[in-house]
């Protein structure tokens, strides 16, 4: 019979971010580093099926992101205005609108009648690792100069 390196463990025959279970054995080739040629393929159909219910879930979470935060557009301009409170009405009549989780208005176009900084949906998914929310509040508060509070 012959035998392949685990799939699962990579031939290391532990896995490090399980080694508080078992200290890490790696129960699919339960500690051995290799298994069967029938094994190996079942294993890898579920590695993949793993990765991809993962890149579905991340992809929902971007979408469903998105939406929040940018309307499900790609740019969004960001008024770059300490006081807004003083103007909120103003803001509403001109087509501005609120985003509550990060405090800050918005304009779906450019304005001309308001100091605006532009932040595309593609920056903040350039999260290196931060997290997306992270990382949109790093982009405003580099963008905005230090002009709104709490960034």
């Amino acid at each position: 019979m012959n035998y392949y390196t685990c799939p699962k463990c990579q031939g290391n025959r532990i896995i490090e971010k399980y080694k508080h279970v078992e200290d890490g054995i790696c129960f699919e080739c339960s500690g051995s580093g290799k298994v069967t040629e029938e094994e190996r393929q079942r294993i890898e159909k579920d590695i993949l099926r793993e990765f991809k219910k993962t890149q579905t879930n991340k992809q929902v979470l971007i979408n469903s992101l998105k939406k929040q935060w940018f309307n499900d557009l790609d740019i969004i301009y960001i008024v770059d205005n300490s006081n807004t409170y003083s103007i909120k009405e103003q803001l509403k009549q001109d087509g501005a609108f609120f985003n509550n989780s990060h405090k800050v208005w918005y304009f779906k176009e450019q304005n001309s009648k308001y100091p605006l900084f532009k932040i595309e949906w593609q920056e903040v998914l350039n999260d290196g690792g931060i997290g997306y929310a992270v990382n949109l509040q790093h982009i405003i508060k580099t963008k905005s100069k230090d002009n709104l509070k709490g960034y």
